[in-house]
């Protein structure tokens, strides 16, 4: 059996990077234009939510490594990209933020 590890590890060493990333989703999902019509959409993606679905999934995920590091590790390309995609870009939301975070594992892929 695993240990379970303390409740405080679930709220990241860098909580104000991961609060701006959450914001940025939050603006670049509520700006889509195919979403508009979803009833709540504002409450359905704000930031104190998103950041709870975060916060489980990490406490979930706690004991795996996930395909990014792994491809990081081997020198593989990642899907960070494709992932960050463009939608925030066709809506003009600035995302400076993620775009940072894109940026900083292209380098780490660069290094290998």
């Amino acid at each position: 059996m695993r240990p379970k590890r303390p409740r405080e590890w679930v709220s990241v060493s860098i909580p104000e990077t991961r609060r701006a990333i959450l914001t940025e989703i939050s603006n670049v999902v509520c700006a889509l234009p195919e979403l508009q019509h979803v009833a709540n959409l504002s409450e359905r993606f704000a930031v104190d939510k998103l950041e709870a679905t975060v916060n489980a999934i990490i406490e979930k995920t706690f004991h795996t490594t996930c395909s990014m590091v792994w491809d990081l590790r081997a020198g593989r390309e990642t899907e960070v990209r494709f992932i960050n995609g463009k939608r925030e870009k066709e809506n003009g939301i600035a995302t400076p933020i993620n775009e940072e975070l894109v940026e900083k594992v292209e380098m780490r892929l660069s290094l290998n």
